[in-house]
Formats: structure tokens, C-alpha cells, sequence
């Protein structure tokens, strides 16, 4: 068990999460965004075991990236840690870093951007993004 509780150099990143078996991610009740180390596990094909916070339950699920337990519940989380842990299958890692590759990324952007900026815009911007 490596326990990493500092900032880790980007160039060490990739050998870092290469060693881990999986990726344990115990974020509180009360977070809200979205996490770094889960798509980075994600992408690697490394089974993650995260709380079940709305953001990090929902990209775990969806993707069939490992296991959850409730936020905050230590005993939960140590039931799993023993009885789960060992029996974690290799997860639909390929479809997650397909959704996540740079194509997609790109994609994904252009819809958003299409979807929130181009209304305001009108008709000329859709025809700027489609050129």
C-alpha cells in the first residue's frame, strides 16, 4: 500500500499509477468536482475504488471502472478494501479511454461550445464550425 499525500512531478505520473494494483479514491461527502487521478486510472486500465461522491459515482458507473463505497463510511470502505478488492476484474477500461481519447475530447467540445455559444451567435457560427 503507497499512501501519496504530496504533489506528484507529471514526469512521474504515468510510473506511479503503472505500479498500482488500483486506485483508491476516499473523497468526502462534500466534493463536487470532477477528479484527475480517476481518469487518469480510467485510462489505464487500472480498477479504481472510489466514493460515492455524485460526480466520481457517476463516471464509475457508467464506465464499469471498478467499485464504490458510501463517502465517509470507513467501516464500508474497509469491507470492501478485504472482501472486494482481491476479486476486482479487469473493468470496461477500453471504452472509457476511447471516450476519453483526443478525437472525442475534441469532439465532445465542439458540442458543447455548438450547444452553449452558438445559439448567441447565430447561423454564421455553425457554418465556421462546420469549414
Amino acid at each position: 500500500l503507497l499512501l501519496q499525500l504530496e504533489h506528484v512531478p507529471e514526469g512521474d505520473v504515468v510510473s506511479l499509477f503503472s505500479a498500482a494494483d488500483a486506485v483508491l479514491l476516499p473523497y468526502r461527502p462534500v466534493f463536487k468536482g470532477q477528479s484527475g487521478p480517476l481518469a487518469i486510472a480510467g485510462s489505464m486500465g487500472i480498477p479504481v475504488i472510489a466514493a460515492d461522491v455524485p460526480v466520481l459515482a457517476e463516471t464509475v458507473t457508467r464506465f464499469g471502472l471498478g467499485r464504490l463505497f458510501p463517502a465517509g463510511d470507513g467501516v464500508a470502505l474497509n469491507k470492501l478494501l478485504r472482501e472486494e478488492l482481491p476479486r476486482i476484474a479487469e473493468p470496461e477500461h477500453r471504452r472509457f479511454a476511447a471516450a476519453c481519447d483526443s478525437a472525442n475530447f475534441e469532439a465532445g467540445i465542439v458540442r458543447i461550445y455548438e450547444g452553449v455559444c452558438a445559439p448567441a451567435r447565430g447561423p454564421e457560427l455553425s457554418r465556421e464550425l462546420s469549414e
